[in-house]
């Protein structure tokens, strides 16, 4: 289970029934005769903002034959409290690229208080994943966060998206028989066009020894590009216009451009670059980035798995919701919130919508045909 997905009101009651079941009576302490869980638990501790320490009790060869038992202090107090024998200083100049903790957490002050930081660092590297739908294809139709199985966060973090859809086309599936076929035929491999060796040293020379530097007939164009999209008039009646490109695009686009300039081995970022950064970005939000319904490129099709129209469609169910609430209770009969939104929205979509407020719990199920508000 990927407890940073889950809502602070869920990890509460999972919090809440763990130290029901192995906590101790004054709630300041989790036991447990597994590593796993008592690791668990304290990830849970920190996602509500504790602190929590582990220990571990009766250790290999200590009183008997007893196992090892795990135990996890729990305290509001997050100031911290190291004691200075525990603190070992290291003189380091370089930069860090990777660390990893025991727990999967690392902790850090910002204002004298303490924070749970996660992605922070800056990664210098470059990441090329490759991921399966769940369902064996793409549909595109579909966010790519509601068919891949990893956060919107984290797929946030790539430049670009590109997704391989195996559609028939006469022409291409000549080639690739022929390809195939051709390499049972001859039993060898094609000979590479430029030397394996001479590949490797052009590579390593290009990232060791080119630093191209943004040109000004580049910057002026990708900036152009930017301002442009973002300002694009949309066929949306939401009130919550779609963004088209972020912040992070723009980043993109120029890392992209860089590397462009790199491949050609020029310390200079030409239009030309800026061009073929911009063209790639304009195929990746066509593929995964454009929103069917608004008719216009929208980021957030990307980066959460809603649109612009799907989320001022989740709070007019969830203000209708609480606008009934006021009349009929806390608890509300779906047939009521149908027959309050019938002119302005589809059943299915009703559907939808409570369905994702029930599911980032903002909303839940008391019984059949109602729901309720906390």
């Amino acid at each position: 289970m990927k407890f940073s997905e889950l809502s602070k009101e869920k990890i509460k009651i999972l919090f809440n029934a763990m130290m029901l079941g192995d906590g101790s009576s004054d709630g300041k302490s989790f036991s447990s005769t597994s590593e796993k869980l008592a690791d668990e638990f304290q990830t849970i501790a920190h996602l509500l903002g504790k602190s929590a320490s582990k220990h571990v009790q009766y250790k290999k060869g200590y009183r008997g034959n007893r196992k090892e038992n795990y135990r996890i202090v729990v305290s509001d107090k997050t100031e911290p409290s190291i004691r200075k024998k525990s603190i070992k200083k290291i003189d380091y100049e370089g930069k860090v690229f990777c660390f990893s903790t025991h727990t999967g957490f690392f902790v850090t002050r910002r204002n004298g208080k303490i924070a749970i930081q996660g992605n922070t660092l800056r990664a210098e590297t470059s990441v090329l994943a490759a991921a399966n739908p769940k369902f064996g294809r793409f549909d595109p139709y579909q966010s790519i966060p509601q068919q891949i199985d990893i956060p919107p966060t984290l797929i946030n973090r790539f430049d670009i998206i590109f997704t391989l859809r195996d559609t028939p086309d006469k022409k291409n599936d000549e080639k690739v028989a022929s390809h195939v076929l051709n390499e049972h035929q001859t039993r060898q491999g094609a000979e590479m066009i430029v030397p394996r060796d001479l590949f490797r040293k052009y590579v390593a020379y290009a990232k060791q020894k080119v630093d191209p530097v943004l040109g000004d007939e580049a910057t002026r164009k990708i900036k152009n590009f930017y301002i442009d999209l973002r300002n694009r008039p949309v066929s949306s009646e939401s009130e919550m216009r779609p963004i088209p490109i972020s912040a992070r695009q723009l980043q993109a686009l120029v890392r992209m451009a860089e590397a462009s300039a790199r491949a050609r081995l020029s310390e200079t970022v030409e239009p030309s670059d800026a061009d073929e950064a911009i063209e790639i970005m304009k195929h990746y939000l066509m593929q995964v980035g454009y929103d069917y319904e608004s008719q216009s490129f929208d980021i957030d099709r990307i980066s959460s798995g809603y649109t612009s129209s799907q989320r001022n469609k989740i709070m007019t169910v969830k203000e209708t919701i609480m606008a009934l609430s006021e009349k009929m209770g806390k608890e509300i009969p779906i047939d009521e919130i149908k027959d309050d939104l019938k002119d302005k929205m589809q059943e299915h979509e009703i559907k939808e919508s409570i369905d994702k407020l029930i599911e980032n719990s903002e909303i839940y199920r008391p019984k059949r045909g109602y729901v309720g508000i906390f």
